[in-house]
């Protein structure tokens, strides 16, 4: 099958159905999205070309946009092979998952504004949310790590114009960041870090290194 595999930095996860993994290119002559398994043909899911794949956690939707033009969002119903356009415009990236809900987010501009969205891929409905989203923009390789015994989340966000990050607690539900400690000098993103909570420690990834740094902070929450 020649396909166009995501990006190494786009992760697995974003393409797992339950066992498969949903791969858009062609098998034979046919273009299309394709339902894939170590040792088994390919299954046709629906025809077209097809990118920015993102499948829902419960492995039965897809969100995908349509075309080399990339000019339609998409929701795709996985078992019944149906596809319907989202009803949205000037639709802008990243598309992403909203950790908990089993929503998409994405962004779109009206009027020279943007406006942060999130879709149900299973009825298509529509949301206009407000908040703090750039921790959802940092989910490539993985998925955002969850604070253990809590519904938040951990995250990281740089501050070029200050020169640090602020490491803190990301509520996907409301769209908060609750910053508890802030590292100067280095700029990181969430999916560049690990957090043990166990240990107090962070582990960094950081210009080819390794960095282990101490997690000072109060983690008492609301979120729990």
């Amino acid at each position: 099958m020649r396909e166009d595999r995501p990006r190494p930095e786009s992760g697995l996860w974003k393409i797992r159905s339950g066992r498969h993994f949903v791969r858009a290119g062609k098998w034979g002559d046919q273009e299309g999205l394709w339902l894939c398994a170590p040792g088994r043909e390919p299954k046709l899911i629906v025809e077209g070309e097809y990118s920015e794949l993102l499948v829902t956690p419960d492995g039965n939707y897809l969100a995908a946009v349509r075309g080399p033009r990339r000019s339609a969002l998409l929701r795709i119903d996985i078992r019944k092979k149906h596809v319907t356009k989202v009803e949205t415009d000037n639709f802008d990236y990243p598309i992403t998952l909203a950790p908990g809900s089993g929503k998409v987010h994405f962004q779109s501009y009206r009027a020279g504004q943007a406006e942060h969205l999130l879709l149900d891929p299973a009825s298509g409905k529509l949301e206009v949310v407000k908040g703090e989203f750039e921790p959802l923009s940092h989910q490539n390789s993985r998925q955002l790590q969850p604070v253990a015994g809590s519904r938040e989340y951990w995250a990281a966000i740089p501050d070029s114009e200050k020169k640090l990050t602020r490491v803190g607690r990301y509520d996907a539900r409301a769209f908060r960041f609750k910053p508890l400690m802030e590292i100067p000098e280095i700029y990181f993103t969430s999916e560049k870090m690990w957090v043990d909570e166990a240990a107090q420690r962070i582990y960094l990834a950081y210009n080819g290194h390794l960095l282990r740094l101490p997690l000072a902070v109060d983690q008492k929450s609301s979120g729990k």
